[in-house]
């Protein structure tokens, strides 16, 4: 992870209301291919903290995949920027490439019940943040790179991530 990243993810942890709303102008101004690249690297990052506290290999890939794609849905609106911001997470999870049908498909099943979605969500958070302050801002950032992969990030899903962050 370079220092510049590392230090956007730092910074989050003491953000406020409106730095947050910065952070998300941020991501949405990002070119495509330099979101991709950043969730990619926060994604790589956050596997081997979550391979030692669930003490394995593989759930780690689901719970970012299903994080990811709860964060995509949370507004109820899966669109196709946040497909293609999490359409690679499904390749690596399963072993194949989806249409945005598919993926649609998965997500409308992975975030039937939202309440329990969320709180998927925020335990993730928790055991971050537990393990590593800065492995919580990592995920915080992988969240909001979702939310903000279609250039308009709404107000539900920017109030639900920074709730999680200043829980």
């Amino acid at each position: 992870m370079t220092d510049d990243n590392l230090s956007k993810s730092l910074d989050v942890i003491d953000c406020n209301k409106r730095g947050f709303d910065k952070l998300c102008k941020k991501f949405e101004a990002l070119p495509q291919s330099e979101l991709h690249e950043l969730l990619s690297e926060y994604f790589k990052v956050l596997l081997n903290p979550l391979a030692e506290i669930y003490n394995d290999k593989e759930k780690p890939k689901f719970t970012l995949m299903t994080s990811a794609l709860v964060a995509a849905n949370i507004d109820g609106e899966f669109t196709v920027s946040e497909f293609r911001q999490t359409s690679n997470l499904l390749e690596l999870c399963f072993g194949r490439k989806y249409s945005f049908e598919e993926a649609k498909e998965i997500v409308q099943d992975q975030t039937k019940d939202l309440t329990s979605s969320k709180a998927f969500v925020e335990n993730v958070y928790d055991m971050l943040h537990s393990y590593d302050e800065t492995m919580g801002a990592i995920y915080i950032m992988f969240l909001t790179g979702i939310i903000c992969a279609d250039k308009d990030a709404s107000r539900p899903e920017r109030k639900w991530i920074y709730e999680i962050l200043k829980k």
